[in-house]
């Protein structure tokens, strides 16, 4: 068996981890450069490994630039759907005053976050810049389309399948754990405070 983040734990199984650390620091580096300051954050269940990992890095991302993210700009979601996005983007909205940019550690909360403004007679990026996590495919084709951080989805497969072949070929094998990078994918989902 091998083993991808979330599953990878404590266990001692091969398998491969998400470098969320430097996703996060490049999604926030990527909105200070852009002049956000003023920044929020939508996360998945605190229970899981991956959204626990993913709260952390940007937690830290932010704190490394010199950002605290307080209370009121923090939303924490119970599933990983567009409706508990539009429900943090509300939230973070009548709580947390002048945001300008929301990360998110998913996708379908960048969806749901960007459906919620437009339904408060908002806009992204115009009012609000959002970005996503993973790089599924459809939010390169939404309006707008999403800067997100993307997993490099056939490296992975292809990694995991190496691991796998090379235990069958050799059981005895010293058990792997690749570290796998993922990108930032700059689109119109962000845009510069003026």
């Amino acid at each position: 068996m091998v083993v991808s983040d979330r599953g990878i734990g404590e266990s001692d199984l091969p398998g491969l981890v998400i470098d969320d650390d430097h996703g996060m620091r490049a999604m926030v580096s990527h909105l200070r450069a852009l002049g956000h300051r003023e920044l929020a954050l939508i996360s998945g269940p605190r229970h899981l490994s991956t959204s626990a990992s993913r709260h952390r890095a940007a937690v830290g991302a932010l704190s490394e630039q010199g950002i605290e993210l307080l209370p009121d700009r923090n939303a924490c979601c119970a599933d990983f759907s567009i409706e508990a996005g539009r429900k943090a983007c509300r939230f973070l909205i009548e709580n947390a005053g002048n945001i300008t940019g929301t990360l998110t550690t998913n996708d379908q909360y960048a969806i749901g976050a960007i459906a919620e403004l437009y339904a408060m007679g908002r806009s992204c990026p115009k009012d609000m810049s959002i970005t996503g996590y993973n790089g599924i495919r459809h939010t390169q084709w939404l309006r707008p389309p999403i800067t997100t951080i993307e997993l490099p989805k056939r490296e992975m497969g292809m990694k995991m399948a190496k691991i796998m072949l090379d235990r069958l070929t050799d059981p005895k094998k010293e058990i792997e754990r690749a570290i796998i990078q993922p990108t930032l994918v700059v689109r119109h989902s962000t845009a510069r405070v003026f």
